[in-house]
């Protein structure tokens, strides 16, 4: 049972690691070296969000059927291709990264996490929290690393033409996705499916209806993946220029912002481990911290300094950590183990459905006024959807 948390857990510490070296400085890279705005930013990272939105649902189903690992397998190959594209330096071939890059965690989405619960023999909450627990601290370790090599890389810490350098983060993507790949591949050999033999989506979608009405509190679930997903990625998206601006000395910004992301993740670990100490686990609380997250982030239309950014960027990573793990436990407790992966790809559809929708149009405000303003829309979107989520969660109980 060890092993498999290690061996799930290492996976997706390099996967992180390719993905920190290149994703928090994509935007900038956009901005600064193609003269994207903000529009055309959230639009690449919304057409990074399309094949998910399109093919989560079916994918998930197919994991079910044709082995977790087998298909997790074949989606970081196309990862590794879409990083090799990424070299090229051209808009279009970053879209087409981003596709690509879609079309691969759509593939994978759910299924190492449902073959990794199933391997573990004894599920009870212990074991699956323990599972989640480990995966946010190897990433948050990995997220450190990944965004200390990228700032020194951009800031022209080693050599000159930090847009060429650029490259060089791309690169490290290559590496670290390859190697995330081999150890699926070859320290990790038996599968698991759920009970479909075949491609069926309508049964599985019947499936999926019964099993809702079963649990109607999946729905509560569901609905707070697609908001956050819009909140946590229009900061993702954005939290870099926006820090850029208020940096006093432009010879340090890009190892600034490694730093400021570091921290982040640091306390991001503390929290995490934090997180397994408190008992009252519940969607209440959820909704608690949701809430706290929404006002922290429309704050930020009031930080003018880097300092202040650190405290509040910081605080909102941490309280994420403590979310995310405790979330993720309570949505798998009203899950069928055969359908694992497909309610995860569901789950997930449904995030990137807030992607593809919310993100475009944040990116507009950020245009057409600032990033203050587009802070602030995000942070009160996501207190008013999380109430009134909390509101409605009765009625889906009724229903039960």
């Amino acid at each position: 049972m060890k092993k498999i948390i290690v061996h799930t857990s290492l996976i997706n510490f390099f996967i992180t690691l390719s993905m920190m070296m290149t994703m928090p400085y994509l935007s900038l890279y956009l901005k600064d070296y193609m003269g994207a705005n903000f529009l055309n930013i959230s639009f690449s990272f919304a057409f990074y969000a399309l094949p998910l939105f399109l093919l989560e649902i079916p994918t998930g189903g197919v994991a079910d059927i044709i082995g977790r690992k087998k298909l997790f397998n074949v989606s970081q190959f196309i990862v590794v291709i879409s990083f090799i594209i990424l070299l090229i330096p051209n808009f279009y071939c970053v879209l087409i990264f981003q596709f690509l890059s879609g079309v691969g965690r759509a593939l994978n989405s759910g299924s190492l996490e449902a073959w990794a619960i199933d391997s573990l023999k004894d599920e009870d909450d212990s074991k699956i929290e323990d599972l989640f627990r480990t995966i946010v601290t190897y990433s948050h370790i990995a997220a450190i690393l990944g965004i200390i090599l990228g700032s020194l890389l951009m800031s022209n810490f080693f050599f000159d033409a930090s847009h060429r350098l650029f490259q060089i983060n791309i690169w490290g993507g290559i590496i670290f996705s390859s190697i995330a790949l081999i150890i699926s591949m070859f320290f990790q050999r038996v599968d698991n499916k759920g009970k479909y033999q075949s491609i069926k989506i309508t049964a599985m979608l019947k499936d999926v209806k019964n099993d809702i009405k079963q649990s109607p509190k999946i729905i509560v679930f569901l609905m707070f993946g697609l908001f956050f997903a819009v909140y946590f990625n229009s900061i993702e998206t954005f939290w870099q220029p926006f820090l850029k601006e208020r940096i006093v000395s432009v010879n340090y910004d890009y190892i600034l912002i490694g730093i400021v992301g570091s921290i982040a993740y640091i306390v991001g670990i503390i929290f995490n481990l934090l997180s397994s100490k408190i008992k009252f686990k519940s969607i209440s609380f959820l909704v608690s911290v949701k809430i706290i997250l929404g006002l922290l982030l429309s704050s930020l239309s009031f930080v003018n300094t880097q300092y202040s950014f650190v405290i509040f960027y910081a605080s909102i990573y941490g309280l994420v950590s403590v979310v995310d793990p405790i979330e993720n436990t309570l949505f798998n407790n009203l899950i069928k183990s055969d359908r694992r992966a497909t309610f995860i790809s569901i789950k997930s559809c449904f995030s990137y459905l807030g992607i593809l929708v919310g993100l475009p149009l944040l990116g507009l405000i950020g245009k057409n006024n600032s990033l203050k303003t587009l802070f602030a829309v995000s942070g009160m979107i996501f207190v008013i959807s999380s109430t009134i989520i909390y509101l409605l969660r009765h009625v889906f109980k009724k229903n039960k």
